[in-house]
């Protein structure tokens, strides 16, 4: 859970434009505790589901993302053999690939049904009940 609130608190140095100048360890690990824990959760759950579904990555098309990140730059075939060389920037495609096969995955599986609604009724925020926010 510390490896997660790290992350988040990078991830909002970052975002916020926070410098060399800007000490991200001053920021109490509370602000970001909560959405750490919603990530892990998150992962857990889409850990089981890649293992319950038997997904597995998609290898050509970790290679056409990477040659489509490679398109937009003068020599695609360098930036290629970067991906492919470089296991950080490999296994960080590896990971938006599995993301888009989990969703879907999940989107294949979905059940859709039309509700038709009053526009005053479709701006009405849901009511959750009261346990599921106690996560």
């Amino acid at each position: 859970m510390a490896n997660e609130i790290g992350i988040v608190r990078q991830q909002m140095v970052a975002q916020f434009g926070g410098g060399a100048q800007f000490d991200a360890a001053m920021l109490p690990d509370e602000l970001f505790t909560e959405q750490a824990r919603r990530r892990v959760k998150l992962g857990l759950i889409v850990a089981e589901l890649i293992k319950a579904a038997q997904i597995r990555l998609d290898e050509e098309r970790t290679r056409a993302r990477i040659a489509e990140i490679a398109a937009g730059y003068e020599q695609p075939d360098e930036v290629v053999r970067y991906y492919l060389s470089n296991e950080d920037a490999l296994n960080g495609v590896q990971g938006s690939v599995m993301e888009d096969q989990v969703v879907d995955h999940i989107l294949a599986k979905a059940r859709v049904t039309d509700e038709t609604l009053s526009y005053t009724a479709a701006l009405q925020p849901d009511s959750a009940p009261e346990d599921a926010q106690a996560d």
